[in-house]
């Protein structure tokens, strides 16, 4: 009996370790017109797509009622934040170095109201699209509007992350007392 629970076990910690060590894709794509701003968030491993969530105005809700913000909680959470910037840091680069950048395409129509401002902000956005052009990952193009005041466009950009060295550092640091109470504060703000 006890064999076919820590066999159980091992089974689940072998998924887990195999569901981390999967190669995510994240997919986030934008479009502004006259209509709105919309996105969609997809996320897949591989090619294979399994969560879509499109993102609109509808989609936004109503705001409620702003309260105040709480001096003595942000000052406490601040504190605690300020405590354990040497872990946050340390997961915070763990977390970029699993992200690789797949590709990245941005579009913009580009109109300013005034012929100069247009004309000079594209020409910034034509040479940083020169400038990344080369490397097949990134691909920025602008397009100038003189006529309009708006700025209308597309972005869509998909990146690559392995969640197992993050998701390691993460429990790591969970054995240290200053990112705990920074977690605790997260959850509990007030406290």
């Amino acid at each position: 009996m006890i064999w076919w629970i820590f066999t159980s076990l091992a089974l689940l910690a072998v998924l887990i370790i195999v569901l981390l060590l999967l190669p995510y894709r994240i997919r986030l794509t934008g479009l502004r017109d006259g209509e709105g701003t919309f996105l969609t968030l997809q996320l897949g491993v591989w090619n294979l797509r399994f969560f879509r969530k499109r993102l609109g105005p509808d989609a936004a809700g109503g705001a409620g009622k702003r309260q105040a913000p709480d001096i003595k909680a942000l000052g406490d959470f601040t504190s605690r934040l300020l405590g354990a910037r040497g872990q946050i840091l340390h997961l915070t680069g763990r977390v970029m170095s699993s992200v690789n950048l797949v590709f990245l395409r941005i579009h913009l129509k580009l109109g300013l109201g005034d012929a100069a401002d247009t004309a000079m902000i594209n020409g910034y956005l034509w040479s940083i699209g020169a400038i990344t052009g080369g490397s097949g990952k990134i691909e920025i193009t602008s397009e100038p509007d003189f006529f309009h005041d708006d700025v209308t466009g597309s972005i869509d950009v998909e990146v690559e992350v392995r969640p197992f060295i993050p998701a390691v550092t993460f429990i790591w640091l969970l054995g240290k007392r200053p990112f705990r109470e920074f977690l605790s504060s997260l959850r509990n703000p007030g406290k």
